[in-house]
């Protein structure tokens, strides 16, 4: 008899169990969002907020009428045509906002990929043309740019200092500073000081010219 219980409650166990699962698994691949979450509580954009959803591809150059267009998937993303010049479209899902400029004889389109990279071009509607797109530049990429162009600026300051200090400049600089010496001291006279610091001048001149010819044939 105790046998009989026991087993009548395991097999009760498993069929209770059995059902949670069963009720879980359903409510899992249930996709009619049974607890009422809204777009704002799961971070993302309401329906609402955007005038077309693409379910294809499509060419921008066609898209005149302002509003908020979406290619939400990386495939239909990668159907549309006349992207940036650059954009990378698959892998790509982005936004596309159309708008009035100060006139309305111009239009602006903007583009806003999913990692928030962005691009912009005007159409003109009297001459039914768009200009080129223009990338904005992130604060990310600005940061990066200003310090290439600090270490550009430092080696080339370096490359100068270099320059400066090479022996030709030595032997020169060493040779004014000599011939102003003896000079101030009267052991050279004014017209052997100008024809010395000529001689200088020359040499130093001389060699600076001939070193950018050999650089500018090689």
């Amino acid at each position: 008899m105790i046998e009989i219980l026991e087993t009548d409650n395991v097999n009760l166990g498993r069929q209770k169990a059995n059902t949670n699962f069963e009720t879980i698994q359903t409510h899992l691949d249930s996709q009619e969002n049974p607890h009422g979450v809204t777009a704002v509580q799961a971070g993302a954009l309401p329906l609402a907020a955007w005038n077309t959803v693409w379910d294809a591809g499509q060419d921008l150059n066609t898209v005149l009428t302002t509003g908020t267009y979406a290619a939400p998937t990386n495939a239909i993303a990668a159907a549309c045509t006349n992207l940036p010049e650059g954009y990378t479209a698959s892998g790509q899902a982005f936004k596309l906002i159309v708008e009035t400029t100060s006139t309305v004889n111009f239009l602006r389109q903007t583009l806003i990929g999913r990692t928030g990279v962005m691009y912009a071009r005007t159409y003109n509607v009297s001459s039914a043309a768009f200009s080129g797109w223009e990338k904005y530049v992130m604060s990310s990429e600005l940061a990066a740019l200003e310090a290439r162009v600090a270490a550009l600026e430092g080696r080339n300051m370096i490359e100068k200092i270099a320059k400066l200090i090479d022996v030709k400049s030595i032997v020169t600089l060493i040779l004014t500073v000599v011939f102003a010496v003896l000079s101030v001291t009267g052991r050279l006279s004014a017209e052997q000081l100008q024809t010395a610091f000529t001689t200088v001048l020359a040499f130093y001149f001389g060699t600076q010219s001939r070193k950018k010819e050999d650089e500018t044939h090689d």
